[in-house]
């Protein structure tokens, strides 16, 4: 029972800091977030999403646990990450063409 009466005070103590910017901060964040996920449900992007926040949490417990080899690696490939959410998702500048329209035995290559 004590437990449970320190997890509420502590609860309260929290919530007692939670101000109405506090709460559209998170309203904003959680519908922006939404969006982005209704955006690329059904794609290939979710994949590279997934694999995206796996290595981001992989980072991060590096970070925590102080790999210092791993953290510095994690660090240092950030940047490359931007180019693998760009160059997969980027469209081609030329119209594509049905599979019935390629060339007979090619890939349309």
């Amino acid at each position: 029972m004590e437990f449970l009466n320190s997890i509420y005070n502590q609860l309260t103590v929290i919530l007692g800091r939670v101000g109405p910017i506090e709460i559209i901060d998170v309203v904003a964040v959680a519908f922006i977030l939404y969006q982005l996920l209704r955006l690329v449900r059904g794609t290939q992007a979710t994949q590279l999403i997934v694999g995206l926040a796996v290595m981001g949490m992989i980072g991060l417990a590096a970070t925590q646990m102080h790999l210092i080899l791993l953290g510095w690696l994690f660090q240092n490939a950030s940047p490359i990450a931007v180019l693998a959410i760009v160059v997969p998702t980027a469209r081609s500048p030329r119209p594509s063409a049905p599979p019935s329209a390629w060339p007979a035995g090619g890939s349309g290559r």
